[in-house]
């Protein structure tokens, strides 16, 4: 199906339920401005320079109604914009989340978007979408314009037009000429096109993942008697591995463009599978992620080990490339890696040298229901502004979620721009229905400036017991124990 019928089909939806359009003519658009003087106002052919903006209310509004829309804003559910072309005509699109079933599915990439109609405001939250237009863009280049265009609303940078995003693209590298724009780009020139705008980059790739989430390799194992099955398990290693990678960036609201071998999708949000009992990683509770693809339209799903008819799979990704702001430096797979370390080396810690019993044989005397949550470990990471961190303390204090003692704390302690926090539970703390419910034995939180494989713990909370590190000097630190503080609701 093309985008504009996925889109028409999402609006039918009871969780969208759209009753009404309102038809904006004769629509100045800034993107297709930007195509039409980089293209179509060369063509043999006239083209119109103006666009229809179609916005879609879930309210029934009565016709005529013009100045009146204002007491419609709640049912806004956003809007398309119809270009004047001849192919691939879907163009700047915002609109609702048509993915409603809120403890299962997410998307967790969204930000706040408006539009005037008769000089009203309505704001809408969503992940921005457009098609191709093969003249002045392919699919990477889509893909790049709804990251940047969705960056732009979320982390106050700049927004860059469909021109600008081509050219940046093919600056360094053209493989050809610029305009008709129909041939894709490849990994290094998206790369070229993220720096050019400013948004620093990570990509993994399938050919050189295996030193990557060794942690992986115990779920997913090589097994087989013959090559054919070691080499199959071997994929699918790999595919848990890209996929672990590419969770923890979209649980952060960082957008992920995924390449196939001759496609660019953007990763927007995921499924949780609650009922995962025998999971031992965060990626074995995830099913599937959810996608903008210009091919089939947005908000689609995407199962990450299993193949669907007439559905892209995580299968046959090759690529994940990653956006992290300008001042993080740490991976967030290397930032996991020091939350586990300092986890496991305080468990093994001997609170009396002259004994050989160890914390992690001691925890589950004082509480004996700390003994299969201490065995059975997940941990789930991602990264966050520290502001909003503390923000999370102080609304986790007033409603007692968290105790004061340990929010405290936590707020005065020194934090760089952004921090890697990672979650730690077990399957008998997660496998609930309703998100409410579910918690984590505990969290740490890394410092997203420091050099990987170092101690970056700046604090950990777990199982009662505190740590805080002062990262100038790792000698000096701070210990306690909170009997009873944890667990703590799940984020």
């Amino acid at each position: 199906m093309t985008p504009i019928n996925i889109i028409l089909q999402q609006l039918k939806n009871p969780t969208m339920a759209c009753k009404t359009a309102v038809f904006e003519e004769d629509y100045v658009d800034e993107d297709y401005q930007d195509e039409f003087a980089a293209f179509y106002s060369r063509a043999f052919k006239r083209y119109p320079h103006r666009c229809t903006r179609i916005h879609f209310f879930a309210d029934s509004i009565p016709p005529r109604t013009k100045t009146g829309l204002r007491k419609y804003r709640k049912s806004y559910l956003g809007f398309v914009i119809l270009r004047p072309t001849d192919l691939q005509r879907v163009g700047r699109t915002i609109l609702k989340s048509p993915i409603q079933l809120q403890h299962c599915r997410y998307i967790t990439c969204q930000a706040e978007f408006s539009a005037h109609i008769y000089g009203d405001k309505f704001t809408i939250c969503a992940m921005p979408f457009i098609q191709q237009d093969t003249q002045v863009g392919a699919c990477a280049q889509a893909s790049l314009w709804m990251l940047a265009r969705y960056m732009s609303q979320r982390f106050n940078c700049r927004e860059f037009l469909p021109s600008e995003i081509n050219a940046l693209a093919k600056a360094n590298m053209a493989l050809g000429r610029s305009l008709p724009a129909e041939s894709g780009l490849t990994a290094i020139q998206i790369l070229d096109a993220l720096q050019g705008m400013g948004f620093p980059a990570i990509m993994y790739s399938r050919e050189n993942i295996d030193p990557c989430s060794r942690h992986i390799e115990v779920p997913f194992p090589e097994t087989g008697t013959t090559q054919q099955e070691r080499a199959l398990s071997k994929e699918l290693q790999r595919t848990a591995k890209l996929a672990d990678i590419a969770y923890r960036y979209i649980e952060s609201g960082l957008p992920v463009i995924l390449g196939t071998s001759d496609h660019a999708i953007v990763a927007i949000g995921h499924s949780y599978d609650h009922a995962a009992t025998h999971a031992t990683v965060a990626i074995q509770r995830i099913p599937s992620f959810f996608i903008n693809n210009d091919n089939t339209g947005p908000y689609q799903e995407m199962p990450l080990f299993t193949r669907v008819p007439h559905q892209l799979s995580f299968l046959d990704v090759r690529t994940v490339i990653a956006v992290v702001p300008p001042e993080v430096t740490l991976k967030g797979e290397e930032a996991e890696w020091m939350a586990t370390e300092c986890i496991a080396q305080v468990l093994e810690e001997k609170p009396d040298p002259s004994k050989d019993e160890k914390l992690k044989d001691i925890l589950p005397l004082v509480r004996p229901e700390l003994g299969p949550w201490l065995h059975q470990r997940e941990c789930r990471t991602y990264l966050i502004r520290s502001v909003h961190l503390q923000q999370e303390i102080r609304i986790g204090m007033k409603l007692k979620k968290i105790p004061r003692t340990v929010g405290e704390k936590m707020l005065t302690l020194d934090y760089p721009k952004y921090v890697w926090v990672t979650e730690i539970s077990s399957p008998e703390l997660l496998n609930k229905a309703n998100k409410e419910h579910r918690r984590c034995l505990g969290c740490v939180i890394v410092d997203s400036t420091a050099p990987s494989r170092t101690a970056g713990v700046i604090v950990m909370h777990f199982a009662d017991l505190f740590l805080a590190q002062d990262r100038d000097d790792p000698n000096e630190s701070v210990r306690a124990v909170f009997i009873n503080s944890t667990p703590f609701k799940h984020r």
